[in-house]
């Protein structure tokens, strides 16, 4: 197995997907989330061993099913999301000194997500790897190597594509940009709901061809 750690963000489950309410009741919107996180975890046990996945929340039941699991758990105080990346950053620092081992992060909403777009997406020279959401702005991927992994900011919300980007050409990183349908497509809109109803089960397993 790879020799990188993972850390998948993951807010209060009864919190996710509040744009999705036109179309799911807060129990569905639940149940989605919750699946989300299930399926994000199934595909990095895959790729990682599970003491080298680091799962920050506030919420109970996602700390339950990271336990169960073996997988690390950072706690999210409630702060925002880039505050949490850091603390759980600075949790496992000691275990990411190494320069050629690396963090990723790997939020719960790529419906889409599966080892071998996450394979695909990681190479031997680039210290900062990006993919964006469809649109362009938000930052669905990040994968770091080498100084990048404790000196990179995170700097995620609106636009924060364009913001990690510039922070790595700014700090000479060597860069590389993903584009692949599998990390590009996160659910947040209605729309995306749709779309993924006509694409592929959550559960499927299937693997959705990539743009790259």
């Amino acid at each position: 197995m790879s020799e990188f750690h993972i850390v998948i963000p993951c807010k209060a489950l009864a919190e996710g997907k509040s744009r999705l309410a036109s179309m799911l009741s807060p129990r569905q919107r639940y149940e989605l989330c919750a699946a989300m996180l299930r399926q994000t975890i199934d595909v990095a046990v895959e790729i990682v061993r599970p003491e080298r996945i680091w799962l920050t929340t506030p919420d109970d039941l996602a700390t339950a099913v990271a336990d169960k699991l073996g997988i690390n758990v950072v706690l999210d105080t409630g702060t925002d999301l880039n505050a949490a990346l850091e603390l759980a950053r600075k949790t496992i620092h000691s275990q990411i000194r190494e320069r050629d081992r690396g963090l990723m992060v790997l939020p719960i909403d790529l419906p889409l997500i599966n080892p071998a777009a996450i394979e695909r997406s990681m190479t031997a020279g680039a210290e900062v790897t990006i993919a964006a959401d469809r649109a362009k702005t938000g930052t669905n991927f990040l994968y770091l190597k080498g100084p990048s992994i404790v000196r990179f900011p995170f700097s995620y919300g609106a636009n924060s594509f364009h913001r990690h980007c510039e922070a790595a050409r700014r700090r000479k990183y060597q860069l590389r940009i993903i584009d692949d349908f599998a990390l590009a497509f996160d659910l947040d809109e209605p729309d995306d709901l749709v779309q993924l109803a006509h694409a592929v089960p959550l559960t499927s397993g299937a693997q959705p061809n990539s743009a790259a």
